[in-house]
Parts: C-alpha cells; sequence; structure tokens
C-alpha cells in the first residue's frame, strides 16, 4: 500500500542519537502508510505517527512491533533493539548509588 495522507517533518538527523534512531524507524517503513502499519500492530495511525516524532525514545514494545510490521527480519528486529537499549543508556547512571 503506498503512502498516503500527511507527510512526516524532516528529522535534523545531526541532533543525536535519538533523532537518528527515529529517523531509521521512519525510512524502515518505506512507502507503507501509517495507516497500514498502525493495522498490523494494532495502533491507531495517530499514536504511530506520535511514536514516530524524536520528542522520546519510543517505547520498546513499540519498537519490536514496528520493526516486524515493516517488514524487517529478526536479525534487523534485534539491531534495532539493540541500538534501543544503548541509546537509552547514554546519560543515565544506573550503577550510582541510589
Amino acid at each position: 500500500m503506498a503512502r498516503g495522507g500527511r507527510r512526516d517533518e524532516p528529522i535534523d538527523r545531526s541532533s543525536g542519537p535519538l533523532a537518528e534512531f527515529v529517523d531509521d524507524l521512519r525510512r524502515l517503513r518505506g512507502e507503507t502508510s501509517l495507516e497500514e502499519v498502525g493495522r498490523r500492530i494494532g495502533y491507531h495511525p495517530s499514536t504511530v505517527s506520535r511514536r514516530l516524532k524524536p520528542v522520546e525514545l519510543p517505547p520498546w514494545h513499540f519498537v519490536e512491533v514496528y520493526v516486524r510490521a515493516c517488514g524487517a527480519d529478526r536479525t534487523r528486529t534485534w539491531l534495532a533493539l539493540v541500538f534501543f537499549f544503548i541509546t537509552t543508556w547514554v546519560g543515565q547512571d544506573y550503577l550510582a548509588p541510589q
């Protein structure tokens, strides 16, 4: 199904790893519409659109089902998830005493 509706706003990839990650997710979608991806994963298209903005890191579950819905194989899915965890670790001090 070809893309229809609004066009995605361009993402400035130089603004950081979150922007790069979300832009990569968008590129993975190719010509598939938000409506079609949403139907495949059980999300409303507006939710899919909101998750694909470089404002906050999308939830792990969304990344997993989104990558699969875009037709990526298991290797690509796991690479996306590894990158997801790497980007969430950056700037966090999980080992410091609380």
